[in-house]
């Protein structure tokens, strides 16, 4: 096989194959080397970062809950954060604020949802806009024709706002690569709620490898996914029994589910507890437990690891913080 390469006449298949491998490897040397940033040009873009920060409380993308936000500075861009609790906790009515508060906000929200259904996710939502309970909603039992009416208009509200759902089942990282990537171009999205991790699918080549492996290759599949498309990606997460043996009954970050990855890759890491869902009934004031539940701050790279209490409403499944009404909404 003869093959002419400008500048070099004629060559045999073999040269010329060799030829083009050294020209793609001096190529891929060039784009490596063109990835490395200088220290001066690292400390000029900390300068515009910030200035740009200085004077916000919210540096990234709500969290939903006020004092949140002024704690962690909210979701930032390439970040990945789990939302780890047992079940029946409200994980789900906890992501569902989140997304709520930030999409009335403007703020683009992609939600891949595994385990409840888009018409479930589409009453939660109601529910928090509306303050009517989610049970009445979903079930069509509103009381009367007042509340009818009221319903139609908040839920009129709630259908501008820029919130795209896929419930999906059997959705792999691979296809949450595609959907983001998709709608990453056309500008459709900031931010990502997965709802929740266990139950996406393995890649095929991965069946035989153990629950571990596979669950660590899904977390740093999802942080390099938030890292590429320069988003923040929450991830829901079932959490393990042992939470429940220490005496507070509260988790920590070894009680996320069936991998240490998920606690090395994430960002952020924040769990939900409720005495009441652990069977403790009274709190330290011979008061009931039933509304109250406690956001842990296990683990934030840019702010503060802490706790503190707030508030729930299981009709509306609803969390809201102290002092906030039920049907406020924070801006």
């Amino acid at each position: 096989i003869n093959i002419t390469s400008s500048g070099m006449g004629k060559m045999d298949g073999s040269e010329a194959m060799q030829n083009i491998v050294q020209k793609i490897q001096k190529l891929q040397e060039k784009i490596v080397i063109d990835d490395f940033v200088g220290m001066d040009q690292l400390v000029v873009n900390l300068y515009k970062h910030m200035d740009e920060v200085k004077d916000k409380e919210l540096s990234g993308i709500t969290t939903g809950f006020s004092r949140l936000d002024a704690m962690t500075g909210g979701f930032q861009n390439g970040g990945m954060y789990i939302i780890g609790a047992r079940p029946s906790v409200g994980k789900s009515a906890f992501m569902g604020k989140m997304v709520y508060n930030a999409a009335r906000r403007n703020i683009k929200v992609g939600i891949i949802s595994l385990e409840m259904t888009d018409n479930q996710l589409a009453a939660r939502i109601s529910s928090l806009a509306s303050d009517i309970e989610y049970w009445r909603i979903f079930r069509s039992r509103l009381i009367d024709e007042q509340q009818t009416q009221m319903f139609y208009k908040k839920t009129h509200e709630v259908s501008e706002l820029p919130i795209i759902i896929s419930d999906k089942t059997g959705v792999d990282i691979s296809d949450i690569k595609a959907k983001v990537a998709r709608l990453k171009k056309r500008g459709k999205i900031d931010i990502l709620f997965i709802d929740y991790l266990q139950l996406l699918d393995t890649d095929d080549k991965d069946r035989n490898a153990n629950r571990e492996q596979q669950v660590g290759k899904m977390s740093r599949g999802i942080k390099l996914l938030a890292k590429d498309y320069n988003i923040p990606i929450v991830v829901l997460a079932q959490l393990n029994r042992i939470s429940e043996q220490s005496a507070d009954k509260k988790p920590k970050l070894h009680n996320l589910r069936e991998s240490g990855s998920l606690e090395q890759d994430a960002d952020g890491v924040i769990f939900l507890h409720r005495d009441w869902m652990s069977g403790i009934k009274e709190n330290e004031n011979n008061e009931t437990t039933e509304h109250e539940a406690d956001i842990i701050i296990a683990k934030w790279r840019d702010g503060e690891v802490t706790e503190y209490k707030i508030s729930f409403d299981g009709a509306r499944m609803k969390f809201f913080e102290f002092g906030e009404k039920q049907d406020a909404v924070f801006f």
